[in-house]
C-alpha cells in the first residue's frame, strides 16, 4: 500500500480552476484534483488532515472538521515571494473508521514522503497526531531534534495519561535526540513536567524569554528535523479557533517570525500546524493567520543558506573565550560574515571530535561574562 491510497483529492470546484494573479499560490502549486501530481522535482509537499477525534474516538469539537480546506483557501490567496517554488498539494487524509486508522495513515504518508526526500507540511489536524507524525521519521533518521511551539509542555507524569510527547519519548526504536519547547507558560504546567524536561536535558524556552529577544529562539530551529506548532501556543485573541487557548501566548507576528526561522533551518524536513479548528473560526481570522505562518515557513525555506564553520571557515570570524576559573581552557564561538548567525564548538568525548552547535549572540555574551551557556552545558552532557 502506498501513501496515495490514504488521500482524498481536492474539490475541483474550489481548487481546480485558475483564479486571479499568476503569482498567487493558487496558480503556483501542483494540486491533486483529478490526477496525482508528479513529485519528482517537488521540494515541498502540502498535506491536509481532517481529524478531530482523540485516541478514544471522542470528538473534540462540534461538527465535522474541514479545517484543512479552510486553511488552504486562505493560503492559496497569498502571493509567493520573488523565487521559483516547487510545491505540490496532495489533498487530504480524511478521518478514518477510527483514530488509530487515521494515525497510521499519517505515519505511513509522512514516512514515504520523507523517504522520497520531500519536505512535508501537515495542517488541519490536532496535537494527538504529533506522535504519528514523529513515527514517520523512523526509517530516515537516527537522532531527531524536535521543536514544539506551545504553551503546554504536554509531558504526562502519570503512566495512564500518555500525552503525545510521552509517547514520543517512550517510542521504540529510540531515535529522539532532543526536544526544544518554545513559548511555554509555566503557570499552565505541572512543576514535575518542567523538572522532567530538565532531567532529560531538553530545552524549555519560556514565553517571556521569547518575548524578550526573539533571536534567542532561532538556534533551536537551525538543527531541528521536525517542527510542530500548536494553536494553543498563540494568544487566543490572535488565534481564536482553538480549544485550549490562553490569555497570553505568542503574538501573530512572533509566530510568523518563528516559523520563518524554521523554514530557514537547513535541517527541518517536516512542519505540522496543529489544533486549528475551523468550526470555531470567527471571521476567518485564525485560518488567515495559519496561512500566513505557512507562507513564512516557505519563504524561509527558499532563502536557506547552508553554512558550517568546519566546512567554509573563511566565511566566519572565530572568537576564543577563556573560562574565567580556568584560563587554560576556552570556549570557541563562530560568527558568520554572511548571515551573522552564531555557532559554538562542542567536543564529544565519546566520538573524539567537535560539533558545531547553533547558538545566539546572547550565548557568546554570557560566556564573555564568565557564565557557561545552557546550550553548551546540555550539549556537552549529551555527548559525553
Amino acid at each position: 500500500m502506498t501513501f496515495k491510497d490514504f488521500l482524498t483529492p481536492l474539490n475541483a470546484e474550489d481548487f481546480g480552476a485558475t483564479v486571479g494573479s499568476v503569482n498567487a499560490y493558487h496558480n503556483q502549486i501542483m494540486k491533486y484534483v483529478d490526477e496525482f501530481p508528479d513529485l519528482e522535482e517537488i521540494d515541498i509537499v502540502l498535506l491536509g488532515v481532517n481529524e478531530l477525534r482523540n485516541r478514544d474516538n471522542q470528538h473534540l469539537a462540534p461538527g465535522i472538521s474541514y479545517s484543512a480546506d479552510a486553511l488552504r483557501r486562505q493560503f492559496y490567496k497569498l502571493y509567493k515571494g520573488n523565487y521559483q517554488v516547487k510545491i505540490a498539494d496532495i489533498g487530504n487524509i480524511e478521518a478514518a473508521n477510527s483514530f488509530s486508522d487515521t494515525a497510521y495513515a499519517v505515519q505511513e504518508t509522512v514516512k514515504q514522503l520523507l523517504e522520497m526526500k520531500k519536505t512535508v507540511i501537515l495542517f488541519g489536524t490536532h496535537q494527538e497526531l504529533i506522535a504519528s507524525h514523529y513515527k514517520g521519521f523512523e526509517s530516515t533518521t537516527k537522532a531527531l531534534n524536535l521543536v514544539v511551539l506551545d504553551a503546554y509542555l504536554n509531558l504526562s507524569e502519570l503512566e495512564n495519561e500518555e500525552s503525545y510527547l510521552t509517547q514520543i519519548i517512550k517510542h521504540t526504536p529510540e531515535y529522539l535526540f532532543n526536544v526544544s519547547h518554545v513559548g511555554s507558560q509555566m503557570y499552565l504546567n505541572e512543576p514535575g513536567a518542567i523538572n522532567l524536561m530538565d532531567a532529560m536535558l531538553f530545552d524549555v524556552c519560556r514565553l517571556g524569554i521569547v518575548r524578550k529577544n526573539l533571536a534567542d529562539a532561532e538556534p533551536f530551529f537551525r538543527n531541528a528535523d521536525m517542527v510542530c506548532l500548536n494553536a494553543s501556543g498563540i494568544k487566543q485573541s490572535d488565534f481564536p479557533a482553538q480549544l485550549n487557548g490562553s490569555a497570553n501566548g505568542l503574538l501573530s507576528e512572533e509566530a510568523c517570525a518563528l516559523l520563518r526561522f524554521a523554514g530557514l533551518g537547513g535541517s527541518v524536513r517536516s512542519l505540522g500546524i496543529y489544533d486549528y479548528i475551523s468550526d470555531l473560526d470567527s471571521g476567518e481570522q485564525s485560518s488567515k493567520l495559519a496561512a500566513q505562518m505557512l507562507w513564512h515557513f516557505i519563504d524561509g525555506f527558499y532563502h536557506r543558506v547552508e553554512e558550517n564553520p568546519l566546512v567554509n571557515e573563511n566565511d566566519f570570524i572565530r572568537y576564543r573565550v577563556p573560562y574565567h576559573d580556568d584560563q587554560s581552557n576556552e570556549m570557541i564561538f563562530y560568527k558568520s560574515t554572511i548571515t551573522e548567525r552564531w555557532f559554538m564548538e562542542v567536543t564529544s568525548n565519546f566520538h573524539k571530535n567537535s560539533f558545531m552547535l547553533p547558538c545566539s549572540y546572547s550565548d557568546y555574551q554570557m560566556a564573555v561574562n564568565g557564565d557557561i551557556p545552557d546550550r553548551w552545558m546540555k550539549a556537552t552532557q549529551k555527548l559525553m
